[in-house]
């Protein structure tokens, strides 16, 4: 399975350098060692609460790149989210277990693909209105693996069916609106 990797900005990388070299701590002598430079992008791709439910994983739009730093052996890291909507801005920046699973996620996606055939590119999908997200392998045959807590271990249809299922709740659970009185 070849991965296809697209080129992120370099504008935005820059402001996720900036961002995860500023949140690098101390350590107990009151040295700041060097961060490992981040890993790589993703894209980061939203879907909209009618295209889940439609299940129009083509209409996900890229709205901005995830940058994971992690150093070697670490079971913590720090992920960069950074927007795109009218040039790069920080959007996020978060330390913890995500980037690690992010990473494992990534060489578990690949190493269950490896003989799988066409190119596949690596991309974040946020579900934001279910709160949901999944490393999404974009290819011939989409693939899906949740990075969250709970979801962390659902993969492809099971992770496609829970968030279809969050998505319908939410939609019925919509206040109708009332008729306007005159």
């Amino acid at each position: 399975m070849p991965i296809r990797i697209v080129q992120d900005p370099p504008e935005a990388r820059r402001i996720a350098e900036r961002a995860l070299t500023r949140s690098q701590r101390p350590d107990l002598f009151g040295l700041t060692i060097a961060p490992p430079a981040p890993i790589g992008a993703l894209g980061l791709y939203n879907l909209t609460l009618e295209d889940l439910l439609a299940r129009r994983f083509e209409k996900a739009t890229l709205t901005g790149w995830r940058y994971v730093q992690l150093a070697d052996g670490a079971t913590l890291g720090k992920i960069a989210d950074v927007t795109s909507d009218d040039g790069p801005v920080l959007a996020a920046i978060a330390e913890g277990a995500l980037a690690r699973t992010v990473a494992d996620v990534g060489s578990g996606a690949e190493a269950l693909l490896a003989t799988a055939t066409g190119d596949y590119e690596p991309r974040i999908l946020r579900l934001p209105q279910v709160h949901m997200e999944a490393l999404w392998l974009h290819g011939p045959k989409d693939r899906f693996f949740g990075l969250q807590g709970q979801h962390a271990d659902l993969r492809d249809e099971d992770f496609i069916t829970m968030a279809v299922a969050r998505a319908e709740k939410r939609r019925d659970s919509r206040p109708t609106e009332l008729p306007s009185g005159g």
